[in-house]
């Protein structure tokens, strides 16, 4: 006849039943760290490169400069300063036409 012990992961360990303590010890340590050791696998599926995220650095940088022209445009009328007013609208004027382009394209 055999005792068997059940570990807290869920596995079974079965023991004679004159097995002393120091051996039903050592073979729990033994399968506790066996199961420790069973790692398992995932497989994880890579994303698919679709080439989106270099073509819109253009575009991006496009749009800032157009809030940058925007932002001058407005500090030029608040300020009086009609040159930089007229040097904001036409960058923010150039870029909006920049990204029409490559929204069309």
């Amino acid at each position: 006849m055999s005792k068997t012990v059940v570990l807290p992961n869920g596995l079974e360990v079965a023991f004679p039943t004159d097995a002393t303590d120091a051996e039903m010890a050592r073979a729990i340590t033994d399968a506790m760290y066996a199961s420790e050791k069973v790692v398992p696998t995932v497989e994880v599926e890579k994303p698919k490169a679709t080439g989106k995220f270099f073509k819109s650095i253009p575009r991006g940088i496009d749009q800032v400069q157009g809030s940058i022209g925007s932002a001058l445009d407005v500090i030029g009328e608040a300020t009086g300063l009609q040159g930089l007013e007229k040097y904001g609208e036409k960058v923010a004027e150039r870029n909006a036409l920049q990204l029409a382009e490559k929204e069309a394209s």
